[in-house]
């Protein structure tokens, strides 16, 4: 998000949206090559609100959603339930 903020504030001076998603662990190939990953996925599904991992589809679906004229009119942030 520290990365995000400054580009909110820039967008919104010149009236340009900036969407920004952050999913957590992925279940990914490149992701299993990461020593722990696998144990750190499992910990994050536990601590999660609904007690569990989020899955690619559910990423794709915000960002289908996010990059969709249907998104225009929301100035928050979106929970991915």
């Amino acid at each position: 998000m520290q990365r995000t903020l400054p580009g909110l504030r820039i967008g919104g001076e010149h009236n340009i949206r900036v969407n920004a998603i952050s999913a957590g662990p992925l279940n990914t190939l490149a992701a299993r090559g990461v020593s722990g990953f696998t144990s750190f996925r499992e910990q994050m599904g536990h601590a999660a609100p609904l007690r569990r991992n989020i899955e690619q589809s559910e990423v794709g679906d915000v960002a289908l959603f996010l990059s969709s004229h249907y998104c225009a009119s929301h100035h928050r942030r979106n929970h991915v339930r």
